[in-house]
């Protein structure tokens, strides 16, 4: 017999799979039918994000795959790399991964174009790995 899961499990989950987007995992997990679906998945994803369950479930995540910090490093550079994200959500977390490593994100940083996020996006990178290396 297998076991069910429960939602906020089916939610952890998904929110992994989702490249740790609420508001998606809240859309797959949920049978969302208002008009509008964006704002109520967004409401329901922060409410789970809450809860002891789902935050306990996604640090076994972490301590399971790698340290907390590689892991939000390892999501935010797929972020960074999805092209299907939204150029300001890509923006914000190339600012996310250069906080992280400590160096200064301007703040025209989001204006910049999609052209140049990939552009950014790979001086970071290069950043990071001359970063690793000293360390």
């Amino acid at each position: 017999m297998t076991q069910q899961l429960t939602k906020s499990e089916l939610f952890a989950n998904a929110y992994i799979r989702n490249k740790c987007n609420g508001t998606r995992a809240a859309l797959v997990v949920f049978d969302i039918r208002s008009s509008n679906r964006e704002n109520t998945a967004h409401a329901i994803a922060c409410e789970y994000l809450r809860k002891p369950t789902v935050k306990r479930i996604l640090r076994s995540f972490m301590v399971r795959d790698r340290s907390p910090t590689e892991f939000v490093v390892h999501s935010l550079i797929e972020i960074i790399e999805d092209r299907t994200c939204s150029h300001e959500t890509r923006l914000k977390a190339i600012a996310m991964v250069s906080r992280i490593f400590g160096f200064e994100v301007e703040e025209s940083l989001y204006t910049l174009g999609k052209a140049q996020i990939a552009a950014q996006a790979r001086i970071t990178m290069k950043q990071m790995e001359l970063d690793a290396r000293r360390h």
